[in-house]
């Protein structure tokens, strides 16, 4: 546009020049050479008013000569000026400068742009002369407009201007010719009706000035952007319906307020009303309709959990009910909750889907006045390696504080510096610095707020890197554990209990001896005599307290560490399980640890524990199987051949002590043999008997490897966090859990109820750390690695 308005200048004065030439004549008079001499012509004289009106023209000329000039000059001078704006605006940009300079070098753009399109910053009472052009402007809703009166001139101030029309921010030179070329090379159908479209007069349209149109298009296009965000909402409470058509019947101040909206609409997207393009009333009245039908069918809209709306149409709702996500007519729970996500910024998603619930308890987050005190008082200090780069951003439970990390001179130079000189322990240093900080300068924040070093949820495209999450802090309510569930805790480790003994009972059952036995006390007690199953009872006291011993050392290694890092955890809820007595012990943390070292210590420290001794009582109890005199033997608890062949590891190690197939499919026999064939024709229904020690060491094998799995607020779903960060694990947990399914639904019934277990009721995400940005160190990378291996070789089966 610029370029172009300084190119027609320089063409009128052209123009001007070659007309000057033109009227200014002079008359020359040649005489022939070979002519007779002859009294010359006489020379034409000019009256006094004609020679008035010529010298009038020749000043006019050269004074419209000089005008045209001056706006010349003037004009490749603003352009130079807009360049250089521009050129400063980007700098400032991308140096991050303060966010009033940057509306101050716009503005400055914009006016200069107004001054070469010819806007000025006054306007007029339009009078009954007022020109096309000037309706036309006022039909674009530009920034201003003139007119020319003969009597009276209002000014508007630029308050009132920026409350009736919003300053609208101008296409950059290349944008606009950018524009202009994509229009130009479009079909000339196409053109025409864009151009017809838009309302623009024009008789042919490769002769339309095509940059205005395109300004028209763009500011159309922002004012109807605008007209999106600020347009008022319709309440349909009180609408009444026709008997009959069903219409309803709107009040007038519905209608006024819906007409209005309308009127700021671009010409353009009325013209899509057709005959009542013109008619703000009509088409306002079809928005409130369709409204007000959108309305009705999102009530209505049915789901799980939700119910029908009243018979009369109308909402027949209780108070509070417009909270409550089961009320009636809302849709259901679960439409509930996709109209939430759907209305939720992708940062609030992600933060949602990453951190737990209990860090978004109602009521207990930190308020925007004490963050601000957390910034004024505790972050720019000297002393709290941290510079904030804006203002705190509110999202699900807290605020999200961005900015970088500074060096400190105490840990400018220190041994725990890795190669490029930053410290090993930086998150470390700057929560312990922001701890101190706030103990002496803002003791009040101390029980108000939790802060955490943690990798950006959502962080913008030019932060992002190969493998690299910009740190930000993380400020949430002072508690972010789920409270104490002492009595459920209490009834489920009792069930968990009743599991495990029935599980020891189960295995003895499956020896033909026992399960003859126990036919008999069930045969006296349908006779009416007393049974008794005090043998049984007896019988299954050791394989139980084998079982209980393996998990209470995974439960007291899992003390040890925490007691090791001064971490809060509570007692551990044994999960029952049909399968092997207890699924997994389940033990929350009740305060966020220090770091990711310290969580995958105390992560990897119980199954670890509990994998060595499983490992070491099936060995053993193995050893025991085969030196068992047969008169033993024959009593011995048995379990499933299939289900020790689920394990790679605990059935090779079976077959290795045992003998080799001992494991194959067995032929159901009547007796035992010698002790020396253990496995060979002594089981029956293809059940192995073993010791109860092997029997604790293979269930216990299977189910510390199983808390291994990368799972929510599993062992291995707290060694997932450690090792893979917060953004990294729960595409890890999910392709596991896939896997673990698929292995469950084609064989394996323990695997197949672990992960419904664990996709229930341990697949929230664990509690924030104090600091999540630094990684852990190789030697726990080795140490996930071999538990890792092991893992697989328990859970692949045989085949």
């Amino acid at each position: 546009v610029m370029m172009g308005t300084a190119k027609n200048i320089t063409d009128e004065v052209q123009k001007q020049e070659q007309q000057q030439q033109k009227e200014e004549v002079v008359e020359v008079v040649e005489s022939p050479a070979p002519a007779p001499p002859s009294p010359p012509p006489p020379v034409p004289t000019l009256s006094p008013q004609e020679k008035a009106i010529a010298e009038a023209k020749a000043l006019r000329a050269q004074a419209e000569k000089a005008r045209l000039e001056a706006e010349k000059m003037d004009a490749i001078l603003t352009l130079e000026k807009v360049s250089k704006l521009e050129s400063k605006l980007e700098a400032a940009q991308k140096g991050g400068d303060k966010k009033d300079e940057v509306t101050s070098i716009r503005e400055q753009i914009n006016v200069l742009q107004m001054k070469l399109r010819g806007e000025t910053m006054e306007t007029t009472t339009p009078s009954s002369t007022t020109t096309a052009a000037v309706k036309k402007d006022e039909e674009m809703n530009l920034i201003t407009t003139s007119s020319t009166t003969s009597d009276s001139t209002t000014t508007t101030t630029q308050e009132e201007k920026k409350a009736e029309n919003p300053t609208i921010p101008s296409l950059s030179y290349t944008e606009i010719q950018d524009r202009v070329d994509r229009f130009k090379n479009s079909p000339k159908f196409m053109r025409q009706l864009v151009a017809k479209t838009a309302d623009f007069d024009f008789t042919d349209i490769d002769s339309i000035n095509t940059t205005a149109l395109i300004i028209q298009l763009y500011e159309d296009e922002q004012k109807a952007v605008r007209l999106m965000e600020t347009s008022s909402t319709t309440d349909f409470t009180n609408v009444q319906v026709e008997e009959g058509s069903g219409k309803p019947k709107f009040t007038p101040e519905q209608i006024e307020q819906k007409a209005k909206d309308v009127s700021r609409l671009p010409q353009f997207v009325k013209n899509l009303y057709g005959d009542d393009a013109n008619n703000d009333t009509a088409i306002a009245l079809s928005l409130l309709e369709d409204d007000y039908k959108e309305e009705q069918q999102r009530k209505n809209r049915g789901g799980w959990f939700g119910s029908s709306p009243s018979s009369d149409g109308g909402d027949k709702k209780k108070d509070g009910d417009d909270k409550n996500p089961i009320s009636a007519g809302n849709g259901g729970l679960f439409a509930e909750l996709k109209r939430r996500r759907e209305e939720m910024s992708e940062l609030d998603a992600m933060v949602e889907s990453l951190y737990p619930k209990t860090t978004r308890k109602e009521d207990e987050g930190p308020s925007e006045a004490q963050v601000n005190k957390l910034v004024s008082d505790v972050l720019t200090k000297s002393t709290v390696p941290f510079m904030p780069s804006g203002k705190p951003e509110a999202v699900p439970g807290g605020f999200l504080i961005r900015g970088t990390v500074t060096k400190t001179s105490s840990s400018s130079s220190s041994k725990d510096d890795d190669e490029d000189g930053n410290s090993k322990f930086e998150g470390d240093n700057l929560i312990e610095a922001i701890d101190q900080t706030i103990e002496r300068n803002a003791p009040a924040l101390k029980d108000s707020m939790s802060v955490f070093y943690v990798a950006d949820p959502y962080p913008q495209e030019e932060e992002l890197g190969p493998g690299v999450w910009p740190p930000v802090l993380f400020v949430t309510g002072p508690d972010v554990w789920r409270g104490p569930q002492q009595i459920a805790g209490t009834i489920v480790s009792s069930l968990g209990l009743a599991t495990l003994w029935y599980t020891a009972i189960e295995s003895f059952l499956l020896n033909p001896t026992f399960m003859a036995r126990a036919d008999e006390q069930l045969a006296l007690a349908d006779s009416g005599l007393t049974p008794d199953l005090g043998w049984l009872n007896e019988s299954a006291g050791p394989l139980f307290l084998y079982l209980l011993c393996i998990q209470l050392a995974h439960d007291t290694a899992h003390r040890l560490v925490a007691n090791a890092y001064k971490m809060e955890i509570t007692i551990p809820t044994f999960v029952p399980s049909l399968v092997t007595g207890i699924a997994s012990s389940v033990t929350t943390l009740k305060a966020p640890p220090k770091n990711k070292q310290a969580l995958f210590d105390f992560a990897f420290a119980g199954p670890f524990t509990g994998m060595i001794l499983s490992l070491i009582a099936l060995y053993f109890g193995l050893v025991l199987t085969v030196s068992t005199d047969a008169a033993s033997y024959a009593n011995l608890p048995a379990l499933p051949v299939q289900f020790l062949r689920e394990s790679a590891l605990g059935g090779g190690i079976i077959d290795g002590v045992l003998g080799q197939g001992v494991l194959d499919a067995l032929p159901p026999v009547t007796g035992a043999t010698s002790a020396s064939g253990a496995g060979a024709g002594l089981a029956s229904a293809n059940n192995l008997p073993l010791h109860p020690l092997a029997i604790a060491g293979y269930i216990s094998l299977n189910l510390s490897a199983l808390s291994l799995l990368p799972f929510g607020r599993t062992d291995g779903g707290r060694m997932s966090l450690a090792l893979f960060g917060r953004n990294g694990s729960p595409p890890v947990g999910l392709i596991t859990s896939l896997l673990l399914f698929l292995r469950g639904a084609f064989g394996s019934d323990l695997i197949l109820f672990y992960t419904t277990y664990i996709l229930f009721f341990q697949n929230e995400p664990e509690i924030p750390l104090r600091n999540e940005v630094d990684e852990v160190d190789f030697s726990r990378i080795l140490l996930a690695t071999v538990s890792g291996v092991l893992v697989l070789l328990t859970l692949l089966p045989m085949d």
